[in-house]
Order: structure tokens, then C-alpha cells, then sequence
């Protein structure tokens, strides 16, 4: 199965809609999307999982290097 990912992004805010499968197959594409709104300062950012019905632990990888991204840009994230 494929990960889709829709984002709403706002002036400090930015919403990731994440459905599928996240694994090693499609943490790269998650990464794509999501490490660049973790690169801006001041953002909060909220991950939507209630679609996600599988992730192993390269898409947990994924979400602690976003968390480590916010907090040197001063932002912060929610799952």
C-alpha cells in the first residue's frame, strides 16, 4: 500500500494528513514533505495518523528527526 500525504499549510501553522502505510518503502516521502515545514522558525506542526493503519519503526525515525528539526527552529509538533 502507498502513503498518501495532503498538507494545509498557514502562516504558523501547517497540517499533515498522512493515510496508508508508513515503512521503509515510503519514509522517504514522508520525509520530503515533512522535514522542510520543520525547517521553518515558530511552526506548529500537527500530524494527522488517523489513517495511517501500519508504520515500523523507520517512520517512527522519521517523526523523532522531525521533532529534533522543530526544536532547533523553535517550533513544535504534535502527533
Amino acid at each position: 500500500m502507498n502513503l498518501q500525504i495532503e498538507t494545509e499549510a498557514r502562516e504558523t501553522e501547517a497540517i499533515v494528513h498522512l493515510s496508508g502505510e508508513i515503512d521503509a518503502y515510503t519514509a522517504s516521502q514522508l520525509r520530503e514533505k515533512l522535514i522542510p515545514l520543520t525547517e521553518k522558525e515558530n511552526q506548529h506542526i500537527i500530524i494527522d495518523l488517523k489513517n495511517v493503519n501500519y508504520m515500523d519503526s523507520t517512520g517512527l525515525g522519521v517523526f523523532i528527526g522531525a521533532l529534533k528539526s522543530c526544536k532547533k527552529n523553535q517550533s513544535t509538533m504534535v502527533l
